[in-house]
Order: C-alpha cells, then sequence, then structure tokens
C-alpha cells in the first residue's frame, strides 16, 4: 500500500508540472513533464532581482550575472554571489552605463565582461526592451577585473559594439564580436587586449562565440542577409546601430576562422551556442518552433535545443511557454545553468537557475 501511494504522490508530481523543478531553500519548482529526460533537481540560484545572463566560475562556487536590482535603483550592471547563498551579491562593475556579457577567466582569476560606461555613462533605468526583431548595437568597450572589483582594465579601445566575449581553454584568447570595420564579425586577441585578428568577413552579424572544450573549434550564431535588398537593408540597419534581425542560425568553425559551417537551419532566431566541455553537445537559444507563416518569430519565447556537433540531430530541452536562454555548463558538464522567466513575479522577470544535465546520448568526444 505505501508503495502504491508513493507511486501515486510521484505520478501527481509529473501531471502538476504545468509549471517548473525541484527543491531550494526558498521555494520548490516543478519540471514540465516534457524537459525530464534532460534535466533535474532544478533549482533558482539566483536571488531577487532581474536578470538578463549568468555563469559559474570553474568550481561552481560563484555566480557571475549579467542583473538588475530594481529595488536599489540600479540597472544591468555585473554582480558576483556565491552559490550556496551565504553572502549579498557583490557589483564589480562600475554602476555607470550598461554592463553585460560576463565570463569567468580562470587562469588569472578574474571577470571579462562588456559595458557602455565610457561612451554612455548615464542610465535611468533597465535597458529598454525593444519590440519584435530589434536589436540595438550599442557603444560596448571590454573590460577584465579582479573578482574583488579591483585590478581593472580596458581591453578594447573602439567606439562600436563590443561584445560577446568568450575564452579560450588554455585562457591566453578572447573571442569576441564587434562591429569596428562596418559589419560585426568575430575576433580575437590575447588576454591583454593585444594582437586582434579577425575570423569571419562573411556580410552579415557573427556573434555570441564559444569555444570548444579543446580550443580547436569557436561556434557562434550568425545572421547573412541573402538577397540583394536584405542586404541594402541591412547595410542602411548598420549605419543605425539598430538592426531587425528575423533569422539567425548556428555556425561553427575552427578557431583561426577557418573551415566555417552551418549546423542549423530553422529560419528563425537561434542564439547564444553553449558546447558542453566532454561530450558533442552543443546547448542553444531559439524559438523556431515558434515561428508562423504571419510572423517569423515570436521574440519573448525561447526554449532551450541541443544538437550534436554536426548539426544532425536537434531535440528541445525545455518547454516553458515563456522565456529560456543565454545556456552555459559547469566546468564539469553535470549542470546546465539558463536564464528563465518561469516562476516569475512579475511580467517578464527572469531569473537565473541550474539543473542536473542528464542527456549524454547525442555523441561521443570532440574530434577533428
Amino acid at each position: 500500500m505505501n508503495a502504491l501511494k508513493g507511486f501515486l504522490f510521484s505520478l501527481f508530481l509529473v501531471m502538476a508540472a504545468n509549471a517548473q523543478t525541484t527543491e531550494t531553500t526558498e521555494q520548490m519548482f516543478f519540471l514540465y513533464p516534457e524537459e525530464i529526460h534532460f534535466l533535474s533537481n532544478l533549482s533558482k540560484i539566483s536571488p531577487k532581482g532581474q536578470y538578463q545572463k549568468g555563469i559559474l566560475n570553474y568550481n561552481s562556487e560563484l555566480l557571475c550575472v549579467q542583473g538588475s536590482m530594481p529595488e536599489q535603483n540600479i540597472f544591468d550592471q555585473i554582480w558576483i554571489m556565491p552559490t550556496d547563498k551565504q553572502k549579498l551579491p557583490q557589483m564589480v562593475s562600475s554602476g555607470l552605463g550598461y554592463a553585460s556579457d560576463p565570463v569567468f577567466l580562470k587562469k588569472n582569476n578574474k571577470i571579462i565582461f562588456s559595458s557602455t560606461e565610457i561612451y554612455d555613462p548615464i542610465i535611468s533605468g533597465p535597458m529598454p526592451m525593444l519590440p519584435h526583431q530589434l536589436w540595438q548595437l550599442r557603444d560596448y568597450d571590454l573590460y577584465s577585473i579582479g573578482m574583488d572589483g579591483v585590478d581593472r582594465i580596458r581591453l578594447t579601445e573602439t567606439q562600436c559594439y563590443n561584445s560577446d566575449a568568450t575564452i579560450s581553454p588554455d585562457g591566453l584568447t578572447i573571442a569576441f564580436s564587434s562591429l569596428r570595420n562596418g559589419d560585426v564579425d568575430i575576433y580575437s586577441m590575447n588576454i591583454k587586449g593585444g594582437e586582434v585578428k579577425k575570423l569571419t568577413d562573411t556580410f552579415g552579424l557573427d556573434c555570441h562565440p564559444c569555444y570548444s572544450p579543446d580550443g580547436k573549434w569557436i561556434v557562434f550564431s550568425s545572421f547573412i542577409p541573402k538577397s540583394s535588398d536584405q542586404k541594402k537593408i541591412y547595410k542602411g540597419m548598420l549605419e543605425t546601430k539598430c538592426v531587425n534581425i528575423a533569422n539567425f542560425e548556428i555556425y561553427i568553425m575552427r578557431s583561426d576562422g577557418s573551415e566555417r559551417r552551418q549546423l542549423t537551419n530553422f529560419g528563425a532566431v537561434s542564439i547564444n551556442p553553449f558546447m558542453h566541455p566532454s561530450v558533442d553537445q552543443i546547448v542553444f537559444s531559439s524559438n523556431h518552433n515558434l515561428a508562423t507563416e504571419t510572423a517569423d518569430v515570436n521574440f519573448n519565447n525561447f526554449e532551450l535545443f541541443v544538437t550534436d556537433f554536426k548539426g544532425s540531430k536537434v531535440k528541445q530541452v525545455t518547454f516553458n511557454p515563456e522565456y529560456d536562454g543565454y545556456p552555459s555548463f559547469n566546468e564539469a558538464g553535470t549542470k546546465i545553468i539558463w536564464t528563465s522567466s518561469r516562476g516569475a513575479e512579475v511580467f517578464d522577470q527572469r531569473s537565473i537557475y541550474s539543473a542536473d544535465w542528464n542527456a549524454y546520448d547525442l555523441g561521443k568526444s570532440t574530434k577533428d
């Protein structure tokens, strides 16, 4: 009888999962039924606030986020906090302008992020959410800073979009996207900001690079205008630094920019790819399941997807009817971290979630 009761209770939990997963010290979440193949033990690891992106350090003890604390009138800054929530978040960016896209630099125990503080230091509220597919290419520079908020270094000095930094596994190279030559391309530079090299030259918007665990490959997202009219319109948008994008696909290339190839072909917005540290899996966010004939994308509802190194298999990971994006893995590959609107207390509130990653059947270790 006890076994039957246990079974019925477990069944109830699954059926009740028209909302969200597992237990934290604050509240319990449930996985959607379709998510249990990939995920388990879901927990919200960010405190109260509004967050756009989070990433764990090498031992998963620290969480670095791009976030806002509206009650303190602080918007879009970079914060560090212990994952055990024993200390309050510490802001390491300056508080001026908009700061975004943090990434840990394990080798020097630093953080690299982008900020508008030189070009647009005064802000009065959160970064505005533009309608539909509009993306404003603000003037960012890249910075590195110690985890204690000191030893700050400005890495780029070009008044244009410089963002989306990723660090090579050996800690010696930064790949990033930049508008410095009239189009958004991916570049690399050494960890001090020197030896800048252009890696992509296809006319279109190349962004969100991420190194493979062996450092030989970079996965990224790209919008490529096809027709002459699309190219003309896109060129005009670049001049205004506000582009209307309805079609991002996931690509991969060698770390020197060679052997570029396309992995997805959805005709929607697929962005922010991240490679698993030990198996041939690339997780990314996309709204391609929500595309219709009358509207290319639903900009507010992204889900997480995973594919293999060749793009031959694509599976949907999350099924939250709102927003799931900015995925990454911990260094061991046992947990996935992402931004989600599930469990939101107010409209479009986003928090950082963590879950155990249970799917290892898409491929073997990354090989040439």
